[in-house]
């Protein structure tokens, strides 16, 4: 998958030390079969509308219209992570990008929600930005291991 690419944008920081290590060290794993990008945008300290307005027009000037872009929202769908494997490999036949959008503490603009190609539920459980993102990069992870030929744990 030379000229593929994933892309994170992701609104906030990652604070405890713990899963900042897991999220970098999935990052380094993904990295070995597919170039990954992460990009995190401040968050603003503003209250709940304003502030996802504000980070939504900071996510627009950073995503690529030619990629394929997915929202995490609670409101998205579903899918298992044999699910998921199809989706990626599905993406990357028609696209050579794909950029998941994570929302700050607020979650998305309805403006990025609209934009996006697919929205994507990781759970039915609500997750902080932060668990949101260990969770999603644990799922690329595994696409790219299940890409390699390796089992994993269902």
């Amino acid at each position: 998958m030379s000229n593929s690419r994933i892309l994170l944008i992701a609104i906030g920081k990652v604070d405890a030390k713990g899963l900042k290590y897991e999220c970098e060290k999935l990052i380094a794993r993904i990295n070995q079969y597919i170039s990954f990008s992460l990009l995190e945008i401040k968050e603003f300290g503003l209250d709940g509308k304003l502030e996802i307005e504000k980070e939504a027009l900071k996510i627009l000037e950073k995503t690529d219209d030619r990629s394929f872009k997915v929202a995490l929202t609670d409101k998205g769908e579903n899918v298992n992570s044999n699910e998921f494997f199809e989706f990626m490999d599905k993406r990357f036949v028609d696209n050579k990008s794909i950029t998941f959008i994570i929302g700050g503490a607020f979650g998305l603009s309805s403006k990025i929600i609209e934009i996006a190609d697919f929205n994507l539920a990781l759970s039915s459980f609500t997750l902080t930005h932060q668990t949101a993102r260990l969770v999603l990069l644990e799922q690329i992870y595994r696409w790219t291991e299940f890409k390699k030929g390796h089992p994993f744990v269902k």
